[in-house]
């Protein structure tokens, strides 16, 4: 097993254990080949990572909400491949610093493939036509900022995920367990030991 499924099932782990109805909004995995069928439009090189994610779920439901203390771009947000690859998600993501979008020098000749939140916040791995040996995440704040690194991989994410979940710096209320607060202070700790932002 990957460390990136390994970090996903802690994850699912968690979420059946404290928020069983949540977790059941997951969908289905997809095949191999039905995600290179969704991506063939794109013509761009996808790392190993993003069929790994939609192996083993393809996003989640709308449903149930979940109100949380935590990063929009947390596994929460987890968009279906098809929501992703949507024409108007994929072109507003990828809008050039002319158009009052996102590319910058730093991300020139790359795209923005979404895969957590919403608009306004978004989570996306940056890719581009040709193989990479690092496939970065960045967080995409609001239209006109400039993207954020947020982890240096989709494994280091959600191996903070998972991390966050287990040591109690995510944790939900008993008085209302559809909410999830966070303890700053542990989740500090995490982004420190991943040397996220960095």
């Amino acid at each position: 097993m990957s460390q990136l499924t390994e970090a996903l099932n802690r994850i699912m782990k968690w979420l059946e254990k404290h928020q069983p109805e949540y977790a059941a909004s997951f969908l289905p995995g997809l095949s191999r080949q039905e995600i290179d069928k969704l991506i063939a439009p794109l013509n761009l090189c996808i790392p190993e990572e993003i069929y790994e994610l939609y192996q083993w779920r393809n996003g989640r439901s709308v449903e149930p909400i979940i109100y949380a203390d935590i990063p929009n771009f947390d596994i929460y947000n987890f968009l279906p491949l098809k929501e992703v690859l949507k024409p108007d998600v994929i072109d507003w993501i990828n809008l050039s610093p002319f158009d009052g979008g996102f590319l910058t020098a730093e991300y020139q000749n790359k795209t923005f493939f979404p895969f957590i939140g919403f608009e306004p916040t978004t989570c996306a791995v940056v890719i581009s036509d040709k193989q990479e040996e690092h496939y970065p995440v960045v967080v995409l704040y609001s239209e006109g900022s400039e993207p954020t690194l947020y982890a240096i991989s989709i494994t280091t994410m959600m191996s903070m995920c998972a991390d966050a979940y287990e040591t109690g710096a995510y944790y939900v209320d008993d008085k209302d367990r559809r909410y999830v607060n966070t303890d700053h202070n542990k989740l500090i700790e995490i982004l420190d030991k991943y040397h996220a932002f960095d």
